[in-house]
């Protein structure tokens, strides 16, 4: 639970959100996190090295 300065007037109780994520995360079942950023941590494979961008300082030939 993240912490906000006591001179907010934020509730300081867990909100239906995180109550359900931590929920699903104490009985097991899987998470779809729409903010991982990393394609290989979601199960997408490494892109193939032939289409990856490789810049150079004097730019296109």
């Amino acid at each position: 639970m993240s912490r906000f300065s006591l001179r907010t007037a934020f509730p300081r109780t867990p909100n239906p959100l995180s109550q359900a994520v931590a929920e699903r995360q104490s009985r097991g079942l899987p998470l779809l996190d729409l903010a991982e950023n990393n394609p290989t941590r979601v199960g997408l494979p490494q892109p193939d090295p032939r289409v990856l961008l490789k810049p150079g300082p004097p730019g296109l030939p």
